[in-house]
């Protein structure tokens, strides 16, 4: 099931991925496939590059929060972060 919980492990998940890397990420962004195969994403731009799954984990929830109400069954859902867009993540990571 898809709650915050969730969202804040794949945070974490991403973030070590991104100081692994020695990257961060301006855009954060979900992408949310439900089980009909349509695929939603939104994405928010911060003030500044961030790398910590504290900083990330609140912009994921609040997205997937504001998506929410329309929820059918989802199938996937990923996390991620990048330079301006979520079609150029520099790190993302799936839950199924």
């Amino acid at each position: 099931m898809l709650n915050a919980d969730v969202v804040q492990q794949l945070a974490r998940r991403l973030c070590e991925t991104l100081t692994t890397q020695g990257r961060r990420g301006r855009t954060i962004g979900i992408k949310i496939r439900l089980d009909d195969f349509s695929t939603h994403t939104r994405a928010r731009t911060v003030a500044a590059p961030v790398a910590a799954a504290e900083q990330v984990s609140p912009v994921a929830v609040e997205l997937l929060r504001r998506f929410a109400a329309s929820f059918q069954r989802v199938s996937s859902f990923t996390i991620g972060a990048g330079d301006s867009s979520e079609s150029n993540f520099n790190a993302f990571c799936t839950a199924r």
